[in-house]
């Protein structure tokens, strides 16, 4: 059975690790989100990483060769809580595509993130997911998703 997992990539390479563990028949996907940024004294539209340095890649541990993983272009190796891979919840990653959808297809001007504070999270993966939405920076919303796998037994 296929569950998500999350990979550590290297500073800035996030991308060529995706491309290259899609190349070897893995399934990856990394967040990106919609938002404004001040260049220049201009207001532009940007893509950003929602979780810098980390892709998320569909395994199956029974079947794939996860080894593969470490020796892929741009990626580090697999998240891992001791001797076990870090697995995310069930549908945590099919909602953050979701949100990913309706933020992408929103107003410009409502993608700002805003700060969400961390008791405002509640129970379920929408709203952990919106949290990680709305959390100002990158390193915030690793640190959320870390928070999340760590609460999954292993």
């Amino acid at each position: 059975m296929s569950t998500w997992y999350l990979v550590l990539t290297k500073i800035r390479q996030e991308e060529l690790a995706r491309e290259n563990l899609e190349r070897q028949g893995f399934r990856a996907y990394l967040p990106m989100f919609r938002t404004s940024k001040l260049r220049r004294g201009k207001r532009v539209d940007a893509a950003e990483l929602l979780f810098p340095r980390h892709v998320f890649v569909e395994l199956d541990l029974e079947t794939q060769d996860v080894s593969l993983i470490r020796s892929t272009y741009g990626a580090i190796g697999l998240v891992q809580y001791g001797a076990e891979p870090a697995r995310l919840p069930t549908g945590f990653v099919e909602t953050l595509i979701d949100l990913e959808h309706q933020q992408a297809t929103s107003d410009p001007q409502d993608t700002e993130p805003k700060a969400e504070p961390a008791s405002s999270i509640g129970s379920g993966l929408f709203p952990v997911t919106q949290a990680i939405f709305n959390a100002p920076d990158g390193k915030q919303r690793v640190l959320l998703l870390m928070e999340i796998i760590s609460t999954l037994k292993h």
